[in-house]
């Protein structure tokens, strides 16, 4: 046989057994070719903080580039000269770019009757595939170059009728993976034209579709990477080159193109959306400014052209950290789980797994205290047998001491305050039961899809719904605080990450527009020496301060309001003695806040979009460590000098504000917050939408 025919002989003792399906679907194909070939990543400058257009709390942006600032030890600068911090590259991708890139309409155009393509039947041999003669066919407006000159006296790759077959299928191909064939000169990645036999092959492909049907358990939607269509076209092609042994050549070309191109496409596909995820965050959550670390197609196929195994490179295309394989293990538990729960709802009342109404305490004797009994030992926070339950009337139905210990493992776990009382709170998060778990868990793990990049050794992480900031020293927790957040109703604090590059001690705060036209002009209207009391002045034209008295403050509306407004270091200052800069274009930052009485409640959205934090000093002190002997010292020597100074960060820290509803803690507890904002139930519906809580269909195939 000819070295450029390709002849795939497959054990028939492989005896695979398919549905029939259809791989390359409208919606497949139209995903995949709506990825982006690479991440839009871009290094924001952090020098130069201009002080015009910029304000400085809740929606604010840092200190003024008017003021010099004159050297200190300790990395300090004074007031006079606005630090021009430097951000190593290391950390440049975490600054994504806030303009997101349109993505280019790749649909495919129909073709003109005129020049579809038209194949003869054969209806006495083997099937044939139809194919166009050149891209152009399908693509007639597209310019295709050719994939490389060829030199005189060498005979083109082109020549093998197996490569223009590629070149020919692939032109309904996505655009990437068509532009990638195109510039290695059609080569296959997965058969080979000297391929002695299918033995070789048909473990390799076999692996990969074999990992491909994990989706499931990845929380990805096992239709969209349906494996049964490939299957089945291998073992009919296979079957049909027994049947047509004089047409056998030919009849392996054809079979060698489909199972090329789909595979490529499948393997690209399953890859990208377990790496990066399915969904584009900003389509769902407005307020989501993550940019998923999409693969491109030569990443992906050259190293299994190269011989690397290609389920391994799918295994390491899902995410590695502890954050996604401890949910993705939850995941698989609590669906176990799932069938209980619902045997014992169907003998509960129809409302929920506990149904009455009521304030449950220790001591108490009542049927529900049975129920919430069994299902505690269902979700894990009661354990099977231990102590007896006391010789008391009411038996399973006596609220004993171990149970309260497990309902305030319960509480802690969903957010709740762990008093060991049931009350309506702790029976609505009983009620919801493991379904709405995995729901929290599934929409978690899609986004840590979008975030699937280093986070940095030490970074800081806002966790919104949590209401919490820590920082994170090599995967331990060093420093843990409180935070206020936006308000959910028109100032949410939004998702991103960015490098923490300043330190501002005794801050000045510039008052952003929106809240000096809404909340400060109606009080100057009545009383221009509010101002006074307030430790607060006017800018006009030029940065001259104006006086408030002078102003006809009658005639002034929000949209003639021509003055910024300014408040001075000091008691009362909105910012507190102490802010952190990581500029980004939404103006968000950390800051302390001289409202302290906020950090005692446990639902903390009440900011106008910055971070409020409950321990600022600590959190500066840790910040200062690695560059300082005595952090405490330096900062205390700061908040002294009672001007503003800044800081520079050495080296900078990376900044992720996140929003995460459900994790697993360093005990192994699955921890749920409530959904402040209301994001996890867009997030939700996109992937129902996209198809996650679909059954995945099983399959009976011997291998």
């Amino acid at each position: 046989m000819s070295t450029h025919k390709l002849v795939l002989i497959l054990p028939m003792a492989l005896g695979l057994v398919a549905a029939e399906a259809r791989i390359s679907s409208a919606d497949d194909s139209a995903r995949l070719a709506e990825l982006p070939t690479d991440s839009v990543i871009t290094a924001a400058p952090n020098a130069n903080l201009s002080e015009a257009g910029a304000s400085d709390t809740d929606g604010s942006r840092p200190a003024p580039s008017a003021a010099r600032v004159a050297s200190l030890p300790h990395g300090v600068l004074s007031s006079d000269r606005l630090p021009r911090a430097q951000v190593p590259s290391s950390l440049a991708p975490l600054r994504a770019a806030p303009a997101f890139p349109s993505k280019p309409d790749i649909r495919p155009q129909a073709p003109s009757p005129s020049r579809a393509p038209q194949q003869p039947s054969a209806p006495d041999g083997p099937e044939v595939v139809s194919l166009p003669a050149h891209p152009a066919d399908l693509w007639p407006d597209q310019d295709f170059a050719p994939s490389s000159a060829q030199t005189p006296g060498r005979r083109s790759p082109m020549a093998d009728p197996l490569r223009r077959a590629l070149r020919d299928a692939l032109a309904r191909a996505p655009r990437d993976l068509r532009a990638y064939y195109e510039a290695k000169t059609f080569e296959p990645v997965w058969i080979s034209a000297h391929t002695d036999g299918a033995g070789a092959l048909w473990p390799k492909i076999e692996a990969v579709l074999q990992q491909i049907e994990t989706a499931h358990h990845e929380g990805l939607p096992a239709k969209r990477f349906d494996t049964q269509d490939l299957r089945k076209r291998v073992e009919t092609h296979l079957r049909k080159r027994v049947e047509n042994q004089r047409d056998a050549d030919a009849l392996d070309r054809q079979a060698a193109v489909q199972i090329e191109t789909r595979l490529s496409a499948l393997f690209v596909r399953y890859a990208r959306a377990a790496h990066a995820g399915i969904l584009t965050p900003k389509d769902v959550v407005s307020d989501v400014f993550s940019v998923p670390p999409v693969q491109d197609v030569e990443t992906l196929l050259e190293p299994v052209k190269a011989g690397a195994d290609p389920s391994e490179i799918l295994r390491e295309a899902i995410p590695h950290g502890a954050d996604y394989q401890s949910l993705r293990a939850e995941l698989q538990r609590l669906r176990l789980v799932l069938s209980q729960a619902e045997q014992m709802s169907q003998s509960a009342d129809t409302t929920g797994i506990v149904a009455r109404r009521g304030v449950l305490r220790p001591g108490a004797i009542d049927p529900d205290v049975t129920t919430i009994r069994q299902w505690l030992t269902i979700a894990g926070d009661l354990e099977e047998g231990g102590d007896p339950i006391p010789e008391v009337d009411g038996g399973t139905a006596f609220y004993d001491a171990r149970m309260v210990e497990a309902v305030r493992s319960f509480q802690a776990r969903n957010g709740l305050s762990p008093d060991g009382i049931i009350g309506p709170q702790t029976r609505a998060a009983i009620n919801r039961g493991p379904q709405e778990k995995i729901e929290r868990i599934l929409v978690n793990m899609e986004r840590l899809r979008w975030t699937n990049r280093p986070r940095g050794e030490r970074h800081v992480r806002v966790n919104i719904p949590d209401f919490h900031v820590e920082i994170i020293d090599q995967g331990k927790v060093s420093f843990r605080s409180r935070v206020v957040v936006g308000k959910a109703k028109d100032h949410q604090t939004p998702e991103f990450s960015d490098v923490m590059t300043h330190v501002v001690v005794n801050p000045l705060w510039h008052v952003p527009r929106e809240i000096a036209t809404e909340e400060f002009l109606p009080l100057l209207i009545n009383n221009p020496g509010v101002l006074a009391e307030r430790n607060m002045y006017l800018v006009g034209a030029g940065g001259v301060e104006v006086d408030p008295w002078g102003v006809d403050w009658a005639s002034m509306t929000p949209e003639t309001f021509p003055f910024r407004l300014r408040q001075r270091s000091g008691p009362g200052n909105a910012l507190g003695n102490v802010k952190f800069i990581f500029p980004n274009d939404w103006a968000i930052y950390l800051h302390d806040t001289p409202s302290k009485s906020l950090f005692r409640h446990q639902y903390r959205a009440y900011s106008h979009g910055c971070v409020r934090v409950a321990r600022p000093e600590a959190l500066a002190h840790a910040l200062f460590a690695p560059q300082s002997d005595a952090p405490e010292a330096l900062y205390s020597h700061l908040r002294k000098a009672g001007e503003q100074r800044w800081v520079n960060l050495d080296p900078p820290v990376p900044v992720h504000l996140d929003y995460r509803t459900a994790w697993i803690d360093e005990n192994g507890a699955l921890q749920t917050r409530p959904d402040v904002y209301g994001r996890d139930r867009k997030i939700l519906q996109a992937l129902r939408r996209a198809g996650v809580f679909d059954a995945p269909e099983t399959r009976a195939t011997a291998h």
